[in-house]
């Protein structure tokens, strides 16, 4: 099974914990020098996002990357002519202080105030945007405005997306030794590669039919206890969100109910009623002739 993600000389992934996390549905643009693929999602677990620029003999070229998170930039960094593999698993958001990365439930809502926020176009992304460069100044002192405000979107719309269950968001501030990395002023030399990793949980995945339900024939006992128990908690997601479908079918079936008992039925009002009279209604379907100007009948 495949984990990395590979496109135009670069390649990423993610891992939680020391797992790298398998990648599904990869799609290649031809002409846009992006790729996309599908990862599993687990609410609480941090992660980290891999990458490495696969180098050819003789490449000695610089490189940055932008990594965006929900559609929100948490870091861009200068690589000079490495071809290691590198690791972002935090943002900066001072000199000496850091936020992980973490999985973490959306906060879903039925407001159609927020159908159209275009702030949740991009949750469930991770976009990894990698640019060759030349260096032209380093800069005398960093600029601030490497340090990320680590702000999340606020609420979702429950159908802003299909299977949309998770969001990113960050752990507590930790610190760290103080930090003061050189800066440059650096000039596009070649069209950007971008990677789109799209995360949602397993049982979301499995099924949206990206990724398929395996068994081995070699399996151990324990290997069938920890599938029974993964399948398990699969089919309990899928119930747990179609419940959740139920409830949110019943609230807008309550909504229009209320709303219509709001509405106030009104009839035609007869050419020969005056006004100041009081019509005697005490029989179904029947208005009685008699009527008194300013006299109210006694129906006791």
């Amino acid at each position: 099974m495949a984990d990395h993600l590979v496109c135009e000389g670069f390649e990423a992934w993610v891992v939680v914990g020391e797992e790298t996390l398998p990648i599904f549905g990869a799609e290649y643009k031809e002409g846009t020098r992006e790729a996309t693929a599908w990862i599993p999602s687990e609410a609480g677990k941090a992660f980290s996002i891999c990458y490495r620029k696969i180098r050819a003999p003789l490449d000695t070229k610089d490189f940055s990357t932008r990594t965006h998170l929900d559609g929100r930039q948490t870091s861009y960094i200068l690589h000079d002519n490495c071809a290691g593999t590198q690791k972002i698993s935090f943002t900066e958001v001072s000199p000496t202080e850091t936020r992980a990365f973490m999985f973490s439930y959306a906060k879903l809502t039925n407001d159609d105030t927020y159908l159209k926020n275009p702030s949740a176009n991009h949750v469930g992304e991770i976009k990894i945007i990698y640019t060759v460069v030349q260096k032209l100044q380093q800069d005398a002192e960093p600029s601030s405005s490497r340090f990320i405000r680590c702000s999340t979107v606020d609420k979702i719309h429950e159908r802003a997306k299909k299977g949309l269950v998770h969001q990113i968001k960050y752990e507590e501030i930790k610190t760290r030794p103080y930090y003061n990395p050189r800066c440059w002023r650096v000039a596009q030399k070649e069209e950007p590669v971008t990677f789109v990793l799209r995360y949602r949980p397993i049982g979301i995945l499995q099924a949206m039919g990206i990724s398929p339900r395996t068994t081995s024939p070699a399996q151990t006992h324990d290997d069938e206890e920890e599938n029974e128990d993964a399948d398990t908690d699969a089919a309990r997601e899928q119930e747990l969100l179609a419940e959740l479908e139920k409830v949110r079918s019943r609230k807008r079936a309550g909504r229009e109910l209320e709303r219509a008992a709001k509405r106030v039925k009104t009839e035609p009002i007869e050419q020969n009623f005056r006004r100041g009279e009081v019509i005697d209604l005490t029989k179904e379907n029947e208005i009685l002739d008699k009527r008194v100007k300013a006299e109210v009948i006694n129906l006791t």
